[in-house]
């Protein structure tokens, strides 16, 4: 059999990985409600009941939106597909179950959703240099308040290609990188003859899956 290594000290531990913090604390904190707890002796089975009650304060399972959107709410969700704390799945089977519930016609008039590739937890892009990531970095930055100020107060719906950016860091802020942000289903295909113009996001196509 092959897989992870079992873990034989405190995940928390210095150069523990930070995915392994946030189960660490979520058993400790939220589930056993007890700081001295030691994860690696978490027992989900035992612990369901909890679980289930915590879920009932902080998940969201309901897929009818039905009232959020007569009310005139719009939604944006963005899925960073690296993500290794929270899963990008859940997000997406969410996405989908809410179309499943309400119809995709009636989906699109108030709800779209993105994936963004390459991206880990709550990202807002991987600057130059960073381990597991091009020499440039991965673009991750947006103003998704305006996308959605122009939704709510102009009727402009969000494109089914959206871009992602670094920017220096002093003014004026000159993008250092970019890529495209495509709608669920869909990916950034790259169209370019050369791998040297990866980091322009004109270079790539959003395709169907």
């Amino acid at each position: 059999m092959t897989g992870t290594v079992v873990p034989t000290s405190d995940p928390t531990a210095a150069g523990g990985g930070r995915s392994y913090n946030i189960g660490g604390s979520f058993a400790r904190y939220f589930v056993m409600q007890d700081p001295a707890f030691d994860p690696l002796t978490f027992d989900a089975a035992a612990q369901a009941a909890r679980i289930q009650y915590l879920s009932s304060l902080m998940d969201m399972t309901d897929p009818d939106l039905s009232r959020f959107h007569a009310r005139g709410g719009k939604l944006i969700m963005r899925e960073n597909l690296s993500d290794k704390g929270n899963s990008p799945q859940t997000g997406i089977d969410y996405y989908n179950a809410v179309v499943v519930r309400m119809g995709q016609e009636s989906v699109d008039q108030f709800f779209v959703a993105y994936g963004a590739t390459g991206l880990p937890h709550t990202s807002l892009g991987l600057p130059a240099g960073s381990a597991n990531a091009p020499a440039y970095g991965t673009p991750g930055s947006i103003d998704f308040l305006g996308l959605l100020d122009s939704w709510v107060s102009q009727g402009q719906k969000p494109a089914d290609r959206l871009e992602l950016t670094n920017r220096a860091a002093l003014p004026p802020h000159e993008v250092i990188a970019s890529k495209p942000m495509c709608r669920l289903g869909s990916y950034p295909h790259y169209v370019a003859a050369s791998a040297e113009g990866g980091r322009v996001a004109s270079n790539y196509d959003c395709r169907p899956m």
